[in-house]
């Protein structure tokens, strides 16, 4: 059997394609990866009660296309803002949302308790706000 070889690619006896990398090849890969990346960019705002966690109340923010859920960016809040951030939006020791954040979508609401039970997708461009129910009297 003949061996087929190009510069990119070589065929095996077993049959197998091998990559021939390169360092020029691997760039090119990683540029091609790095461009592919589609990433989407969402408006936040954050009520007074998260003050204390993040400097800025309103911002924009990119999150990637496969994150681009409410969960996910409150996700991405958690990470980005760490330790004083987490406990204002997750149950402690849980990935489940605190049943009494309020967050709005544009103009849908959402409570904690139904965030927990459906996937909110996010797009170009949305207004995400994040608050806290008051109640008492």
């Amino acid at each position: 059997m003949a061996f087929k070889k190009n510069k990119l690619f070589s065929l095996t006896r077993s049959g197998v394609i091998r990559h021939n990398s390169s360092n020029r090849i691997q760039k090119l890969l990683f540029q091609l990866e790095r461009n592919a990346f589609v990433s989407v960019r969402i408006d936040v705002e954050l009520g007074p009660a998260f003050q204390f966690a993040c400097p800025l109340l309103r911002f924009t923010c990119e999150l990637g296309e496969n994150e681009a859920t409410v969960k996910g960016l409150l996700l991405w809040l958690s990470k980005e803002y760490g330790e004083k951030m987490t406990p204002l939006l997750f149950e402690r020791g849980e990935n489940s949302v605190l049943s009494g954040l309020m967050v709005m979508v544009n103009d849908q609401v959402f409570t904690g308790t139904a965030l927990n039970q459906q996937k909110v997708p996010l797009r170009e461009g949305d207004r995400v706000s994040l608050l806290y129910f008051v109640s008492g009297g």
